[in-house]
């Protein structure tokens, strides 16, 4: 019950889609439309794709990392410069990057915000969150970290601001992310995700749920989809450790679904706002591995 609270009594609507405070809600944010923003052509058709002064490239964990081998994508400047911020945005189950690419329109937004961007990409397009979804068993919480490492080594990374956000399955893997880690995650960003592990140390998070969404439907219950039983959020959540951050936005009239890109609300955007005034103040070190 150590979550700090911020009673809000505010009532945005916005193009038909309702955002409210309940408990432990901010509205902080919200009222950012989308701007209109290209999105990558995701899978590349050759290993990179340049656009501006910034380089997208399909790269995989090298040997002498544990998830060596393990494919990812990488969006960021294409030369040099000061530390930027890390996000990893984690696709949903049986999802691709491309498809949370056109949902987002995050590689654009990444560059007008000034942090570099990855897409992790899920064994079997799967994450192991917790207890949901088709019994993955991979190490996805060392993969993860292994990316902020390596990616760190490629580009110039604050390593005080990384941050993992996430879609439905790859939303319930943020959580575990921020939750099971220490000195990696700032925070994390969850849209349709359940928190499925126990968070054991305090996290920054800003949570996005549709409450029409049958899926993973926030009050909890059987997932028909998923074949899981999904935890109640709003119980879950009350037992974040003291210290930690709590900012919920529930969106009366979506289901299991990112808010539309054209759309008036900005789910990256309300996210990013969310958490990128968080920090960690002693990052784990960043090391290249011994490869001989």
């Amino acid at each position: 019950m150590g979550v700090r609270r911020r009673a809000l009594a505010c009532l945005l609507i916005i193009a038909g889609v309702v955002v409210c405070g309940v408990g432990l809600v901010s509205c902080g944010g919200a009222r950012s439309a989308a701007p209109l923003r290209a999105t990558l052509p995701l899978p590349l058709p050759e290993n990179a794709f340049v656009r501006g002064g910034f380089v997208t490239r399909r790269l995989e964990v090298p040997r002498g990392y544990g998830s060596a081998g393990r494919p990812f994508y990488v969006h960021a400047r294409a030369h040099g410069g000061p530390p930027e911020p890390l996000v990893l945005l984690l696709h949903g189950l049986y999802q691709t990057p491309g498809e949370v690419e056109s949902a987002t329109g995050a590689a654009a937004y990444s560059e007008y915000q000034h942090f570099t961007l990855v897409y992790p990409i899920g064994e079997h397009a799967a994450w192991n969150a917790g207890t949901c979804c088709r019994a993955d068993t991979a190490n996805d919480v060392g993969y993860l970290v292994d990316l902020v490492h390596y990616v760190a080594t490629l580009t110039p990374v604050d390593l005080h601001r990384v941050y993992v956000m996430g879609f439905s399955n790859g939303g319930m893997m943020s959580w575990r992310a921020v939750c099971q880690t220490l000195d990696t995650f700032a925070g994390a960003g969850v849209m349709a995700g359940a928190l499925l592990v126990k968070c054991p140390h305090p996290v920054h998070v800003v949570d996005l749920h549709g409450l029409r969404d049958r899926t993973v439907p926030y009050s909890g219950g059987y997932s028909h989809y998923t074949h899981t039983i999904i935890p109640d959020s709003a119980r879950e959540r009350r037992e974040l450790a003291p210290g930690s951050t709590l900012d919920v936005v529930l969106l009366n009239r979506l289901g299991h679904a990112w808010p539309p890109l054209r759309g008036k609300f900005d789910a990256l955007n309300v996210m990013w706002q969310g958490l990128s005034r968080y920090r960690i103040d002693h990052p784990a070190t960043v090391e290249s591995p011994a490869l001989g």
